[in-house]
Parts: C-alpha cells; sequence; structure tokens
C-alpha cells in the first residue's frame, strides 16, 4: 500500500468527491490516477459507476455541461483514452481479486460493458487520425 493508493481509495469511495468530476477529462484523469496507483476494487466500482453517470448525461445529451459552461463532447481520443485506462483498471483488479471480491468484479466487467456500448460509437463512427 502505498499513500497514493490510500488516496485514491478514499476520494473514489468519497460520495462528496466524485460530483465534482464533470468533465470526460476530469474522470480520464482519476481513471489514469486509478491504474497508475492501483486503487481498491471498491475505489474501481465507484469510480466506474461515475464515469458511466457521466457518459450517459453527456450521451443523452440531458445537461451535458463541462467545467466551463459548454456542452460536453467526448473525442475519439478521449473516448479511447476512457477506455483504455477502465479496461487496464478491470483487468489489474481481476488479477488480484479474491473469492470474496467476485460479485464486485463482475459489476466492474458490467462497468466496462456499459463503456463500450456507449463509447463504442464514438470510436466507430469517427475516423482516428
Amino acid at each position: 500500500r502505498t499513500p497514493f493508493r490510500d488516496l485514491g481509495d478514499l476520494l473514489f469511495c468519497d460520495k462528496r468527491f466524485l460530483p465534482t468530476l464533470t468533465s470526460f477529462y476530469d474522470v480520464s484523469n482519476a481513471l489514469w490516477f486509478a491504474v497508475t496507483f492501483g486503487v481498491s476494487q471498491s475505489a474501481a466500482e465507484s469510480l466506474g459507476e461515475h464515469v458511466l453517470v457521466v457518459t450517459r448525461r453527456s450521451m443523452d445529451h440531458v445537461s451535458s455541461l463541462g467545467y466551463n459552461g459548454k456542452p460536453q463532447h467526448c473525442s475519439p481520443r478521449m473516448a479511447c483514452r476512457i477506455l483504455n485506462s477502465f479496461t487496464a483498471l478491470a483487468v489489474r483488479n481481476k488479477s488480484l481479486q479474491s473469492k470474496e471480491a467476485n460479485s464486485s468484479w463482475f459489476r466492474v466487467q458490467a462497468q466496462l460493458y456499459e463503456m463500450f456500448e456507449l463509447l463504442g460509437e464514438q470510436l466507430l463512427s469517427t475516423q482516428l487520425d
């Protein structure tokens, strides 16, 4: 355990902190931090659920305003970064999981599947540079 992992666990399980991550940029940076410092399964699950909230809100065009008050757009590059980071987090946590964490891992897998459903179209419908 490192201080950064402990910090990530605290922040990503804090229901007051997560709503401050309102843009794709914010959530992609949080996912990078989670992967880099190896947060716990519960923190990964909590962060994954928040990423889905931000993604659903944006894809549904319901109040999808970014930090600057302008409508949020998820570029193919950002979609790729989010999917890559959350996939790495899910795979990493799968290799470390205990039998007790099995149901939590299945929730993370379901979150990953939904992220691919929501963001995959963004990647497939746009030519990558």
